[in-house]
């Protein structure tokens, strides 16, 4: 089969990004506009990626377009459109990510689309904050900023092109070349802006992984920062759960992570996914990933398996900086997407994941080869 234009793909994937920025202009419009974004350029991805059979899992390849043209079928007949949004959230970067055989390949088709993603959203959100930093008391309009989603939606695409500049940005320095400075200067910026509105926003689940974040980025330092991290939740336990509980706003930990209308979303959508009820839109639960998992019941499912693919390539790693670094990413990401509700965090849960397992085959492959070279020419 024809092999994929890279470029086109850098273009497509841009697009998909630029689109999820435009609501920073014109926030009345925001439904319409992912709409646009999440059926038709991420179908367009879809379509545009999954001609190219991955062979090694014919299985999984065959599974994963099944389920995602289905719930675009259903999507067509008058089903929730989020159906489709979230199980394509799980399966194109599947698709996207097993286009290349190396980390490099993958560098050169799509850090351009994220760079000026990340270009483009710092000076659109620097604009929108100048715009409605005098309104940052009135609940009411923060809760309804885009209508029908609140001011909550800022800070989340800040915390996932962070997250996937800093994926595409470490694999670059290791797998590629060097970094430019400008590069640097944008990884800087998008740590300090996907806090800064974490914060001013009051998305406590993104301002927890944005910290994350600044471990994750920092690579010489990223062990010594983990240990230390460690260390410090041990010595200082009582203090740090003080801090943390008062982050949150909240009597306890265990309150945030019960807190009753989340878990009675979450409790609701398991109901109904066992009788087999697809309607979705009155039965989304607040957690991405359990939209994800429930969406399409039994078969959505299924989309479970490639997160403990994930977790396993994980501990088989022998490289202990390598080992952290998606740790961290991994565990901020499902953090994310079990706390909050929208589509772009699932897509970045499931693109680390899938960049981690084309790193594992790309070492394992290196290994091979050197080991066959040797031995060739010891003989």
């Amino acid at each position: 089969m024809k092999k994929l234009n890279p470029k086109i793909l850098t273009i497509l994937f841009f697009l998909f990004l630029f689109i999820q920025i435009v609501p920073f202009l014109t926030r009345e419009n925001m439904q319409q506009i992912l709409i646009l974004d999440y059926s038709v350029i991420f179908p367009l991805i879809f379509l545009y990626t999954a001609l190219k059979r991955d062979n090694k899992n014919l299985f999984q390849y065959l599974y994963f377009l099944a389920i995602s043209i289905a719930s675009f079928a259903l999507y067509i007949f008058g089903f929730s459109g989020s159906i489709s949004g979230f199980i394509l959230c799980a399966t194109v970067p599947y698709f996207m990510v097993n286009q290349f055989k190396t980390p490099q390949k993958l560098i050169e088709a799509l850090f351009p689309a994220i760079k000026w993603g990340c270009v483009l959203i710092i000076i659109l959100g620097t604009i929108m904050f100048i715009g409605i930093r005098d309104q940052l008391n009135n609940m009411v309009l923060m809760t309804t900023f885009f209508i029908k989603a609140s001011i909550n939606y800022v800070s989340l695409l800040f915390y996932g092109f962070t997250t996937l500049y800093i994926l595409l940005y470490d694999l670059k320095e290791k797998y590629s070349e060097k970094p430019t400075k400008f590069e640097y200067a944008i990884a800087i910026l998008m740590l300090a802006t996907s806090a800064f509105y974490s914060a001013m926003y009051l998305t406590r689940s993104t301002f927890i992984a944005s910290i994350v974040l600044f471990a994750v980025f920092f690579r010489q330092k990223r062990i010594i920062i983990f240990i230390s991290l460690i260390l410090a939740f041990i010595i200082f336990s009582d203090k740090v759960y003080e801090f943390i509980v008062g982050l949150l706003g909240t009597d306890s930990v265990s309150d945030l992570a019960t807190q009753d209308i989340r878990v009675k979303s979450i409790n609701n959508l398991i109901d109904q996914s066992l009788i087999f009820d697809y309607d979705f839109t009155n039965n989304m639960s607040y957690s991405s990933l359990i939209n994800v998992l429930f969406c399409l019941f039994p078969f959505s499912l299924v989309l479970g398996v490639p997160l403990i693919a994930y977790i396993a390539g994980i501990v088989k790693q022998k490289n202990l900086d390598r080992m952290i670094f998606y740790i961290l990413l991994l565990a901020s990401s499902i953090f994310v997407s079990l706390y909050q509700m929208d589509f772009f965090s699932a897509f970045v849960l499931y693109f680390i994941g899938q960049t981690l397992l084309l790193e594992k085959r790309y070492s394992i492959y290196n290994k091979t080869f050197v080991r066959n070279v040797s031995f060739n020419l010891s003989k």
